[in-house]
């Protein structure tokens, strides 16, 4: 078995059928698709089963237990060679299995083929992923993790890899946090010795009002602290300091946008547990790290100027 496509499923409804026949359409003999019903309240589980007939489907209905706990779960039953995610509210742009399959046939012993992702706002995008763009690989560790910066949401989506399935034999998504792919992603990179980027676009995520990403401020959103500060720490024990204070602002600034929308909210508490935070990344954060570390810097002794900055910083960007 090539591929296996692993769809966690949590009431979607009808737009579970647009996400599995985008793959339907294109899957191949020697792939399959895993669909796990995370304990839905609706009728995406009904929906699952008017598949599981297929040759090439299997459904998994489990208890509710998150999208880790889902994708686990599909990762259990997995047969192909390497594996891809797809979020149940997500599509694959057509031609996405061909382009990776031909992919394999050519280098079977990479890691992770690293692709794109689009945001749309419907399913009416279907135009084909053509032939691969900008290849180049990658073995040094370092220029993988600096992909994943520079990439930014992309590098650290778990739905924009194909992961080769040897990967699972000791690396599982972390159950109960709302950062999942950014924790897994950064594991997933500190093991791989070789990873393959393209620069074409086969993930269609889809926004939509009531996603994880999309949904209000809550106290989960301050699962990134601890994600990023092991994610730090695992840079420093690559010995790449800079790239680790990187994180560190990076982290500086989530903290600064949490504190506006936390106060914002009410919530007190969170307030209160991200300035602790803050002061303590305050003394790490070197100066020379750039504008983040500087404002850090200057801000150790006013940390009230936190709603100052998010404003400045929102206006820089024309959102303001």
């Amino acid at each position: 078995m090539k591929i296996t496509i692993i769809i966690p499923v949590y009431n979607v409804g009808e737009l579970l059928r647009k996400s599995v026949e985008s793959v339907l359409n294109q899957i191949q003999n020697d792939c399959e698709i895993i669909i796990v019903d995370d304990g839905s309240t609706d009728n995406s589980g009904r929906i699952c089963d008017e598949y599981s007939s297929l040759t090439n489907v299997r459904v998994i209905h489990k208890t509710n237990g998150g999208l880790s706990s889902a994708r686990n779960a599909g990762i259990d039953a997995a047969n192909g060679n390497y594996l891809l995610f797809l979020d149940s509210d997500d599509y694959l742009r057509p031609g996405s299995i061909r382009l990776l399959s031909e992919l394999i046939d050519q280098d079977d012993a990479v890691d992770f083929i690293q692709f794109r992702y689009n945001e749309v706002t419907d399913y009416s995008d279907n135009s084909d992923c053509g032939s691969v763009l900008d290849i180049f690989r990658l073995t040094d560790r370092r220029q993988m993790f600096e992909q994943k910066f520079a990439l930014g949401g992309i590098g650290a989506s778990a739905c924009t890899k194909l992961i080769n399935h040897r990967f699972f034999n000791t690396l599982r998504f972390k159950e109960g946090i709302i950062h999942e792919d950014e924790q897994f992603t950064i594991h997933l990179i500190n093991s791989a010795t070789k990873a393959l980027y393209i620069s074409n676009s086969l993930y269609m995520y889809v926004q939509r009002q009531g996603s994880i990403i999309t949904s209000k401020f809550s106290k989960k959103r301050l699962d990134i602290i601890p994600v990023m500060e092991e994610q730090a720490q695992m840079l420093i024990s690559n010995g790449f300091e800079d790239l680790a204070d990187l994180v560190r602002s990076k982290l500086f600034t989530s903290l600064c946008v949490m504190y506006v929308e936390a106060r914002r909210c009410g919530e007190s508490r969170c307030s209160e547990i991200i300035i602790n935070h803050a002061k303590a990344l305050v003394g790490k954060i070197k100066p020379e790290s750039g504008s983040i570390g500087i404002i850090a810097k200057g801000m150790k002794l006013h940390l009230p100027m936190l709603p100052l900055y998010y404003f400045l910083k929102k206006n820089k960007n024309g959102k303001a």
